[in-house]
């Protein structure tokens, strides 16, 4: 899944880029910890790192906008991924959530 994500983020496409910069968000923060631990690793993390200052053709329509979106996620996702605060448990059962589908987003 790492592999497949971090390839999505050498697409031409800022929209691309994006939602794959929202799915490792995601799944750093409430995946397991292996998937963070492997996403750490130095050749899945520069392409992340390296979006932080991604400059790309504007839009005709919507300008800088959809770089600046990139931009942004990468340095929420770059966060996610320097967090070292202990995630909770995914197997456990939630009283509030019980049953239901969580999104993100």
């Amino acid at each position: 899944v790492a592999r497949h994500l971090v390839k999505k983020l050498d697409h031409k496409s800022p929209i691309v880029k994006q939602k794959s910069l929202r799915v490792i968000k995601h799944l750093c923060l409430k995946g397991g910890r292996s998937f963070r631990r492997i996403m750490n690793r130095k050749h899945y993390s520069k392409p992340v790192r390296e979006l932080v200052h991604y400059r790309g053709s504007p839009d005709p329509l919507r300008g800088d906008s959809l770089n600046q979106k990139v931009r942004d996620a990468a340095r929420e996702t770059a966060e996610a991924l320097a967090d070292q605060s202990p995630q909770r448990e995914t197997n456990t059962v939630r009283a509030p959530n019980r049953g239901r589908i969580e999104g993100f987003g």
